[in-house]
């Protein structure tokens, strides 16, 4: 568990809550990776990748950050298809 993480994204980092921390779900040909907003301070970009690396992330076809009002959260999004064998995605914090 990463304290600044869910600190910064609205969390308790003294207390377990389930909320707070970034989830991901499949839906149709998109995956979504859910997370609550971060403090005014900070912004999350979703990046991603088919493989681990350090140099294969990205953001094209990544979705800017959309809410979802049946869940509360916020999330964005990134194709997949077929020929995706493997997708990884990323939540990068950025300070403003």
């Amino acid at each position: 568990r990463n304290n600044v993480l869910e600190f910064v994204a609205g969390g308790d980092p003294l207390a377990v809550e389930a909320r707070s921390l970034p989830s991901v779900v499949r839906l149709g040909n998109e995956v979504r990776l859910f997370y609550s907003k971060p403090s005014d301070d900070f912004r999350f970009e979703v990046e991603q990748s088919r493989a681990l690396g350090t140099g294969d992330w990205t953001r094209d076809g990544v979705s800017p950050e959309r809410y979802d009002p049946g869940s509360g959260l916020f999330y964005q999004a990134a194709p997949i298809s077929i020929e995706d064998e493997k997708k990884f995605l990323r939540l990068k914090l950025i300070r403003h």
